[in-house]
């Protein structure tokens, strides 16, 4: 069972917007494979056309090669979501409070 990526267990896709009806389904941004697709890191951009671009879905996928894997079942294995946090800007535009809050987290004091 020995793995060598993160994207040999699991995927990830981003969903920025929201739609209200199938229609509008077209206008938000889907950002496929993140881990087993092309590069892409924390400075890469999010753009949606859509008026509730505020809203990100992550969405967490597992591999179904590795978890369909004979033993995998029996052993346990699974994808289990620890910390989850969500912020919210509210503000138009939202640019210092965000700031403020990326350099706190990832400095380590975002959380004290």
């Amino acid at each position: 069972f020995a793995v060598s990526l993160l994207s040999e267990v699991a995927d990830v896709d981003v969903v920025v917007g929201i739609a209200g009806f199938a229609s509008e389904w077209p206008r938000v941004k889907h950002h496929h494979s993140l881990l087993s697709g092309p590069t892409f890191n924390y400075n890469s951009s999010l753009d949606s056309d859509s008026i509730e671009s505020g809203l990100i879905s992550v969405i967490l996928q597992g591999n179904e090669t590795f978890f369909n894997m004979p033993g995998a079942k029996q052993r346990g294995f699974s994808l289990e979501l620890e910390d989850v946090i969500t912020v919210h800007f509210m503000e138009q535009p939202p640019h210092a409070r965000f700031e403020q809050m990326f350099a706190l987290i990832h400095a380590g004091g975002g959380f004290g």
